[in-house]
């Protein structure tokens, strides 16, 4: 999630593409290994770039990005919480200037 600062997750997420992984654990209890580690590095990246233009376009809604980024587990969040994280996103990517 980039709910600090846009550029730096994008930067990480490079990196970590950059990186002979050979497991990669996620936040509740997710993890890769081999290809599907960088399957899944390039798949946040694509993911991050579509949401960026998305939001940069004004084309989604909080509603709407709630729905998008706060699923599985992460589902079981207070919804007030996830209101406010989805503006929080929203603000973090408007205030950056990142180019693809």
């Amino acid at each position: 999630m980039f709910s600090y600062n846009f550029k730096d997750y994008v930067k990480s997420i490079k990196t970590s593409s950059g990186a002979k992984t050979i497991h990669s654990y996620l936040s509740y209890n997710v993890y890769f290994t081999g290809k599907a580690c960088d399957d899944s590095i390039s798949e946040n990246l694509s993911e991050t770039i579509q949401l960026y233009n998305r939001l940069k376009r004004d084309d989604i809604s909080d509603e709407e990005l709630v729905i998008l980024v706060f699923r599985d587990e992460i589902k079981y969040y207070p919804e007030i919480t996830m209101k406010a994280t989805a503006k929080v996103l929203r603000k973090r990517v408007m205030g950056s200037a990142i180019e693809f």
